[in-house]
């Protein structure tokens, strides 16, 4: 009698574990398709990316220069332009330019712009587009500094500046940041 309450505990224990693999099969498998069908868009899933990405995106979204190839005496790289790099490296990197574009204050949506002119020349030519004529970034203050109407803040070698929004983006689309984006020394990103 002993062995048969010992034979029907393990019997159970095995029933148990079989079952207990199956729910953790039909679980992970409904996460995965979940997670496959993640729209990046909605915020509610965006902490779901890779914290980096999220630290980058969150950095670009409140810019405080636009800038590529280094600034100051030393010829340091922005954590503006660190941030940029590491979004041209994710996996969904126009979904994220994109969203900037609706999310970012106005530094923040020219590095937007610049990744779509690198990454998709179409999206970028289309919300070049659809960027009013009479669209200007609004006065504000950033770092001690005041931004007049329609300005960004800029940077070459040492000396920071405000450029017209609308010059900025027809600069880049005639490829004039090209040669500083490209002159950024990988070593000093990560």
């Amino acid at each position: 009698m002993v062995e048969e309450i010992n034979h029907r505990g393990h019997r159970g224990k095995q029933l148990i574990i079989v079952v207990a693999i199956l729910l953790a099969a039909l679980c992970g498998e409904s996460r995965v398709a979940r997670a496959q069908s993640i729209d990046l868009d909605s915020s509610k899933y965006y902490s779901l990316l890779d914290a980096r990405i999220n630290h980058a995106y969150k950095q670009l979204v409140h810019a405080n220069v636009f800038n590529f190839g280094g600034v100051g005496f030393a010829n340091m790289i922005t954590p503006e332009e660190k941030a940029f790099h590491i979004l041209l490296g994710s996996n969904h990197r126009l979904t994220l330019f994109k969203r900037l574009l609706r999310e970012a204050d106005a530094e923040g949506q020219l590095y937007a712009l610049y990744g779509l002119y690198l990454e998709d020349s179409e999206a970028f030519k289309g919300q070049t587009a659809l960027i009013s004529p009479n669209f200007e970034a609004p006065d504000r203050w950033e770092d001690l500094a005041f931004v007049p109407k329609g300005e960004v803040r800029t940077a070459h070698g040492c000396i920071f500046y405000q450029e017209s929004m609308r010059k900025m983006i027809a600069s880049m689309a005639n490829g004039e940041f090209d040669q500083d984006f490209k002159s950024t020394d990988r070593k000093l990103l990560f």
